[in-house]
């Protein structure tokens, strides 16, 4: 095997008499015009292939390019001599990634003589590999100095164009998501409640906002005709659109039992066992579920890993942390389940109900938010609004965030008894 380096090919063309250099001069530049005259990748790969083959008078050659993910070489546009058995195409594939690794060219004679083997790394313009040019030629045929020059500058050219319609297929795809996204934000944005229920006696409040487009947050408030309560506030793990279909579908399951008039203790269960069937290994989510009677001002609930549940004692100015029930839903199935948590409330009451996204909110330091400052605004915001007092908490981690980027979903729901 006979190994030349870029400097060799560079070297070596003073060799070349004038003429020589100004016909393969004309050739690159009309090459190159070829190969920039689009951003599909595929395009440029053809027209790659078809010059470089073309020129030499190949029986084929192939374009390997790198996979950013994994830094492997993955084969990427071939023509293949139709005698070449599978295990000469595997050896080209070896040669294919040794060429990767050097900025150099290689010719290799085959196993059985039959055709030689060119082999040349294409680079970016910080000299990173994107990918390997191979040539094959038959038996009777060979490269020269010319040839070596045409494709070291044809490799340059086509390096920079494959690069150009990498980045705007990557463009392309990631526009094309964001515009996905922005669907499936609006999609959910929907199922959150656009109105805030009246209750007679009652303030009640909500508000979700995402870390990314999509939440992996949500909750629902859903009034009875009799002036009753339905509460739901859900926490997948994680965020983004994964965790976004299993909020939306726990909303969905509890809004199908409310209609149907299930109580709490099986509204529950069905829900933790649907989720069981059907999140990954691992996920599993949150939530809140709870039942206001306006008229007898108790709350029963079910806190499904969802805690601390803050509930602000207006008469005796003191908080209670209410921990979670049972376990979060999706993770096994329920056995039994245990009779919902009741709660008395007595007029100026406040339960805040909220996500880790507010109290685990980090600053610059790295320091989280934690929750007695949402407990404060609790205390000294009884004149307002709980929507008004949802505006201070976000405000709150606001200040205390700063420039550092909202790492997680926030929700807020509270719910006052005025009287």
């Amino acid at each position: 095997m006979t190994e030349k380096s870029l400097k060799d090919v560079v070297d070596e063309t003073t060799s070349l008499t004038a003429e020589t250099k100004l016909w393969r001069l004309s050739m690159i530049i009309a090459a190159a015009k070829s190969i920039h005259s689009s951003l599909t990748l595929d395009r440029v790969l053809n027209a790659f292939l078809d010059i470089a083959t073309g020129e030499l008078g190949a029986i084929g050659g192939s374009i390997y390019l790198c996979n950013d993910e994994d830094e492997t070489l993955e084969l990427e546009h071939s023509r293949w001599p139709s005698e070449m058995a599978d295990t000469e195409r595997q050896h080209c594939s070896n040669l294919a990634e040794e060429a990767s690794k050097h900025c150099e060219m290689t010719e290799e004679i085959s196993q059985d003589g039959s055709r030689t083997i060119v082999s040349l790394s294409l680079c970016d313009e910080s000299k990173a590999t994107i990918g390997v040019l191979q040539i094959y030629l038959n038996e009777n045929a060979a490269i020269d100095d010319s040839d070596r020059l045409l494709l070291k500058e044809l490799t340059h050219f086509a390096s920079l164009s494959i690069s150009n319609a990498q980045y705007h297929e990557d463009s392309l795809a990631k526009a094309h998501l964001e515009s996905e996204l922005g669907v499936a934000r609006d999609i959910q944005q929907r199922t959150l409640p656009e109105e805030m229920p009246q209750i007679p006696g009652y303030d009640v409040a909500g508000l979700n906002r995402p870390a990314e487009q999509t939440s992996g947050d949500s909750f629902d408030l859903i009034a009875s005709p009799t002036g009753n309560l339905m509460m739901l506030l859900a926490d997948a793990t994680g965020h983004g659109i994964g965790p976004a279909l299993s909020v939306t579908q726990v909303r969905s399951m509890l809004r199908l039992a409310v209609r149907l008039g299930i109580d709490l203790e099986q509204l529950l269960k069905n829900i933790n066992d649907q989720l069981t069937e059907d999140l990954p290994a691992g996920r599993f989510v949150t939530a809140f579920i709870g039942h206001l009677d306006s008229e007898g001002h108790q709350l029963r609930y079910h806190a499904a890993g969802q805690g601390p549940l803050i509930l602000y004692r207006a008469a005796v100015d003191e908080f209670q942390l209410l921990d979670p029930t049972c376990v979060p839903l999706g993770m096994f199935p329920m056995q039994e389940v245990l009779a919902p948590t009741a709660v008395d409330l007595e007029p100026g009451d406040t339960l805040a109900l909220i996500t880790d996204g507010v109290f685990e909110a980090r600053n610059a330091e790295d320091e989280e938010l934690e929750k007695e400052p949402v407990m404060k605004i609790l205390q000294k915001t009884g004149h307002l609004s709980c929507a008004e007092v949802i505006q201070e908490i976000l405000r709150s981690v606001d200040d205390h965030s700063g420039s550092a980027p909202q790492e997680d979903d926030i929700t807020v729901m509270l719910l006052r008894r005025n009287s």
